[in-house]
């Protein structure tokens, strides 16, 4: 029996043909790049925090969708990643959350607009973008009256409403303008008048719904244990607005503060055992820094 040395034959296949959800995920970059959206934006400018529209608007009252499109009163503009996403006919509703908060949005097919613009300060609001050889947004910026009315008919193009079904995915950056009001069953939620695709995610988010149980893992990735844990997040939150106040309370009492070294020539700590390192560059061995009060009497006596 003949072996088969061709390389391309031998290499190892993944089951099914199927793509890892990070190879999707580059994928709909590519896609993006060709549609001439910025899949990484450069700036946009966000004017509220969430948390800031859930006070200010905690007593809107539920209007009609029809009646927002035509009288608009409580415009926001707010940015955050994306936590969940589902559709519901010709209506979608999805979660984001910033710094500060989460809250519901909702796009409407009939009233969603995506910003493909490099820049806040020309804004380029399209309804669908065009599948195209050129990599830069100038080029599918064509008057909406040239295009293709039907984007299921033409593969080429696709509705911005289709835009966020298909391209966003959970743990995506994105940034919206909308009128806040009160779904019928009460939820405080942003009716998205256009958005701006600001960040891909190309690793997925970790699964929330069993959560993180290795707690070694979650020590050693602090950045998954905040993604999936919000009371880890809350618990930095509030060490560095403790640290904040601290600050603040030694400056009005008149306190200076003073950066002492890390690595010293003689060791501190009283009985402490110190880690002792070598300094190629002088030529000799020094400490790491266990307590401060030697270099603040040192300050002190200066």
């Amino acid at each position: 029996m003949t072996e088969n040395k061709n390389p391309q034959q031998q290499k190892p296949k993944k089951p099914n043909g199927t793509l890892s959800e990070r190879e999707v995920r580059i994928q709909k970059i590519k896609k993006m790049q060709t549609m001439g959206v910025v899949p990484f934006a450069q700036s946009f400018a966000k004017k509220d925090m969430i948390a800031d529209i859930i006070k200010t608007y905690e007593n809107a009252e539920h209007r009609d969708i029809n009646d927002i499109i035509e009288n608009p009163i409580n415009q926001v503009k707010t940015a955050g990643r994306v936590t969940l996403y589902r559709t519901h006919g010709k209506i979608a509703f999805a979660r984001i959350l910033d710094a500060s908060e989460q809250i519901q949005i909702m796009f409407h097919k009939s009233n969603c607009k995506i910003d493909i613009s490099t820049s806040d300060n020309e804004p380029n609001l399209v309804d669908f973008v065009t599948q195209s050889e050129a990599k830069s947004p100038e080029k599918s910026t064509m008057d909406s009256s040239e295009k293709p009315q039907n984007d299921n008919n033409d593969p080429q193009t696709m509705l911005a409403y289709k835009f966020m079904e298909k391209m966003v995915d959970v743990g995506d950056f994105i940034g919206i303008e909308g009128e806040v009001f009160r779904t019928h069953k009460g939820e405080l939620t942003i009716f998205v008048s256009n958005f701006k695709f600001l960040s891909k995610a190309v690793r997925p988010m970790a699964e929330k719904y069993h959560g993180l149980t290795d707690q070694e893992e979650l020590y050693r990735k602090r950045y998954i244990d905040m993604t999936v844990n919000p009371e880890t997040y809350k618990r930095f939150m509030f060490k560095s607005k403790f640290y904040q106040a601290l600050r603040t309370f030694y400056t009005q009492e008149g306190f200076t503060e003073i950066q002492t070294p890390i690595l010293d020539n003689a060791a501190s700590g009283a009985a402490a055992k110190p880690f002792i390192t070598h300094h190629n560059d002088y030529d000799t061995d020094v400490y790491l820094r266990i307590a401060f009060e030697t270099s603040l009497k040192k300050a002190t006596v200066g």
